[in-house]
């Protein structure tokens, strides 16, 4: 195990302060920062700079805490195998997920996952695309599951679960929910919600409206939190596109779906996976996830496809 003053380094740098960090511990703030000054003394070099926002690593502080950050995470894949060679079905996954993407990978997992495994610990981390590959690349996260950008990480393996289509959002008192037939035009007089431009959600659409010859609306607020979107396209008049597994949870109040052909816009949602070591664990769930990636065919989310003849450009 790592030592404790390495242990509470690691808390300092990940909470941003000595005082926050202490806070989570427990302990007192001088204990913390004596612990501190100790790894300071062995390494001879600071490790933090104090900042009017909390604490900042050192050059030499984020080569510790880089080192230290894998044997951390190291031990644990190490202490998962040794659970599950000696049969006790323990340990602990760490799965990250997109928004639009959870519901999915609940459905895949549970209650199977739990009940196969009874003693295990499993923990969601749900962001966007970049936040999550990154995490899977620090072996923070297991696996990912994750829309496929159009360049994917040269540095994680990736294999499609499921294609899917794209479904237009609006709130009930929208002026296109008048319409039967939605054109090309009447996207382009629209306006959105939306993740960030940098996520890969986002960049995925943007790319398949984009080879259609279908600009996306012009975006005038921008959220990486899903009820943020959803609040926002119920209480405005504008609109936000969403991938058709969506479509399989009821929708906020005072919105509405305009499901848009498979055959016009789709995406490929996949799994993602580090060079690292598989745990048993790890093994299993991607078996539920293709499965269940297997059972999500045009047909997986039914809806009216008279609905929203979307023309793309000629």
């Amino acid at each position: 195990m790592l030592s404790p003053d390495l242990q509470y380094f690691l808390s300092v740098v990940e909470a941003g302060s000595i005082t926050l960090a202490a806070e989570q511990l427990g302990l007192s703030q001088p204990a913390v920062s004596k612990a501190i000054a100790r790894l300071e003394r062995q390494a001879g070099a600071a490790l933090l700079q104090r900042t009017a926002r909390g604490v900042e690593l050192t050059p030499a502080g984020r080569v510790l805490h880089a080192r230290a950050a894998q044997a951390s995470v190291s031990l644990d894949d190490a202490l998962q195998a040794a659970r599950d060679v000696g049969g006790v079905h323990a340990g602990i996954l760490k799965v990250g997920v997109t928004p639009a993407n959870a519901l999915f990978v609940s459905r895949a997992l549970f209650p199977r996952l739990t009940t196969e495994r009874p003693s295990a610990t499993i923990k969601f981390t749900t962001a966007f695309g970049a936040e999550l590959f990154d995490a899977l690349h620090k072996q923070h996260l297991h696996l990912v599951v994750s829309p496929i950008p159009d360049s994917p990480p040269d540095r994680l393996r990736c294999e499609v679960l499921f294609e899917e289509g794209f479904a237009l959002i609006h709130s009930q008192d929208h002026w296109l929910a008048s319409k039967s037939h939605i054109d090309v035009e009447d996207l382009s007089a629209c306006e959105a919600v939306a993740p960030a431009r940098g996520e890969v959600a986002r960049q995925v659409l943007e790319q398949a409206m984009a080879s259609l010859g279908i600009r996306f609306p012009k975006v005038r607020v921008e959220s990486n939190h899903l009820d943020t979107i959803w609040y926002v396209a119920s209480t405005s008049d504008l609109i936000t596109v969403m991938p058709t597994s969506m479509l399989s949870q009821e929708l906020p109040k005072g919105l509405v779906s305009r499901p848009i052909p498979l055959n016009y816009l789709s995406r490929k949602v996949g799994l993602f996976l580090s060079d690292g070591e598989v745990s048993a664990m790890a093994e299993r769930a991607i078996q539920l996830l293709k499965q269940a990636g297997q059972a999500m065919g045009p047909d997986a989310f039914p809806f009216d496809r008279s609905a929203i003849p979307i023309v793309p450009a000629r």
